[in-house]
């Protein structure tokens, strides 16, 4: 078990906590990085986050230099 896991471009971030959360101990965290456009993915999709003891997510901006719509998200 890890205390954290990351990931990118994997799959739709709902999907992408799904494959994560079995690898990260209780009480860690699973930080995605998207855009903001896929956050709207997300909002249908808590239910399964909730079902996977997830949870709902913190985002947390994060621009890069050459992508400005940059999210984390951190269950």
């Amino acid at each position: 078990m890890f205390d954290v896991g990351t990931a990118r471009a994997v799959a739709s971030p709902i999907v992408t906590a799904e494959y994560l959360a079995p690898f990260v101990r209780v009480g860690g965290r699973v930080m995605i990085w998207t855009t903001r456009a896929a956050l709207d993915e997300v909002e249908p999709s808590l239910f399964a986050a909730q079902k996977l003891g997830l949870g709902s997510p913190e985002v947390v901006l994060a621009p890069s230099a050459i992508r400005d719509d940059g999210v984390i998200m951190v269950w």
